[in-house]
């Protein structure tokens, strides 16, 4: 059982970091413009913090991967508690944001969704996945029998998008203040 709660928080915590990079790659604009609508950073630091956001999220998720596949378990540990740490990060940044009471883009999806208590709750989650996978890595590097794989690949997948589609899903429209709110 912990083999499979190791490896199903690990490729939640990868495939949420992965999927922010395939956001950066699609739509490079994305985060920079949204972290200047939060209105938190400095202007000087809104591209650089996004590029090495963009960079962390990359560089964590090949090396969790990597580790992973070549059985690097200290390696792989040091990399899910990074992941922990900047996902934790993005929910401490995004509690601040959601805070101030303005309807400003997340800047984390294509959707363009708006900070809200979800969009901390998901990065809070991911944060929580990756602490889960990297306690859990020195049993939960890839094992060899494939069964615990048709299980446990469709479950975490499942997980994610079901994370990661969370904030739209709890978004309500307000007519009276032509806003979305949760």
């Amino acid at each position: 059982m912990a083999d499979f709660l190791g490896m199903w928080a690990t490729i939640i915590a990868v495939g949420a970091a992965a999927i922010g990079v395939i956001v950066h790659v699609r739509s490079p604009r994305e985060l920079p413009d949204a972290l200047a609508a939060h209105a938190v950073l400095p202007t000087a630091l809104v591209r650089p913090v996004a590029t090495m956001v963009a960079i962390a999220e990359v560089g964590l998720a090949v090396t969790v991967v990597m580790a992973s596949i070549l059985g690097s378990n200290p390696v792989a540990v040091v990399a899910l508690v990074a992941l922990a740490v900047l996902f934790a990060g993005y929910a401490g940044y995004l509690h601040r944001v959601a805070s101030t009471g303005r309807s400003v883009p997340c800047g984390c999806s294509l959707s363009r969704e708006p900070v809200t208590g979800w969009t901390v709750v998901r990065a809070a989650s991911f944060a929580l996945a990756a602490a889960i996978g990297a306690a859990a890595t020195p049993i939960a590097t890839l094992p060899g029998d494939p069964a615990s794989w048709t299980i446990v690949v469709p479950a975490a997948a499942a997980t994610l998008i079901l994370l990661w589609t969370l904030p739209a899903a709890m978004r309500q429209f307000d007519p009276r203040g032509a806003r979305w709110t949760s």
